[in-house]
C-alpha cells in the first residue's frame, strides 16, 4: 500500500513531537484498548506485583509508540506557523499584521 494513501489513526502534532488524539474509529479503540488494559492490571497486577505492573505499563505504552510509528503519520519536531498564530493574535486584536512582516524581513537579512 502507497503510505501517501493509507489511512492515518493517528495524525501527527502541530507543535512539538509525536502523535494527537487519533483521527480514526480504529485508533479510539486501540486507545481504549490500552487504557482498559492498564486499568485491569492496576486493579489486578498492581497490588500484589508492582514490578509486573511496571513491565506492563512499558510493554503497553511500548505498543502504542510502535501502533503510531505504523498506522501514523510520519512525526517529527514541528514548530507551527508562525504566520498562522500572528495573523490570529491580529485578527482577535483588530490590527495589521506587523508582527509578520518584521519577521520575514529579518530572516530575508539572516538575522534572527
Amino acid at each position: 500500500m502507497n503510505p501517501k494513501n493509507r489511512a492515518v489513526w493517528f495524525p501527527a502534532k502541530k507543535y512539538g513531537y509525536g502523535w494527537g488524539l487519533p483521527a480514526r474509529w480504529q485508533g479510539w479503540v486501540a486507545l481504549a484498548s490500552l487504557l482498559a488494559l492498564f486499568a485491569v492490571g492496576g486493579f489486578a497486577v498492581l497490588p500484589a506485583h508492582p514490578v509486573w505492573f511496571g513491565t506492563l505499563t512499558i510493554l503497553l505504552f511500548g505498543a502504542l509508540i510502535g501502533l503510531g510509528h505504523l498506522k501514523g503519520e510520519p512525526t517529527h519536531w514541528r514548530w507551527g506557523s508562525i504566520d498562522g498564530w500572528s495573523r490570529l493574535l491580529d485578527e482577535f486584536a483588530g490590527r495589521p499584521n506587523i508582527w509578520v512582516e518584521s519577521m520575514k524581513a529579518k530572516n530575508e537579512k539572516g538575522m534572527r
